[in-house]
């Protein structure tokens, strides 16, 4: 089996995370406050993932011998949809279970997916003709070669 590479692995990984969801509705009652309708999952319009930086350094090899290998690896999960969503249950889920993505004959490191950061979009309150975009950046942490 040929080896997949793990940028390949993590974005796919993402975008299903991604579409799986699960993402509620927000509305606004009279008074102004939030209502959330947690009984429908809302779908995403768009699901885009992309690794935005990495750094590298020295990494020993059997205590002898230096290679170069990554240390930070940060990743971004852009989530559009039609109208105003929360995130919380999606947050909640991965904050309880991060993604893994294991380590097998086909590839050398196993990835741990770690949520970092949110950056949430959301359209005005009485005028949601717009929907939200939630931005989630992650870290990926994964073992040495």
């Amino acid at each position: 089996m040929a080896a997949t590479l793990d940028t390949v692995r993590i974005q796919n990984k993402l975008v299903d995370l991604g579409k799986a969801g699960p993402f509620y509705r927000a509305t606004y009652d009279g008074a102004g406050k939030k209502v959330v309708d947690e009984t429908t999952a809302i779908v995403p319009v768009t699901v885009l993932a992309n690794e935005v930086a990495a750094t590298f350094d020295m990494s020993p090899v059997n205590k002898r011998d230096y290679v170069l290998d990554r240390q930070t690896w940060s990743w971004l999960l852009k989530l559009s949809f039609s109208c105003e969503v929360t995130g919380e249950a999606f947050e909640s889920a991965l904050m309880d279970n991060p993604p893994i993505l294991a380590k097998d004959t086909a590839h050398k490191r196993q990835v741990i997916l770690k949520l970092v950061r949110l950056t949430p979009k959301h359209p005005p309150t009485q005028d949601p003709g717009q929907g939200s975009q939630l931005d989630y950046a992650f870290e990926v942490q994964s073992t040495p070669q």
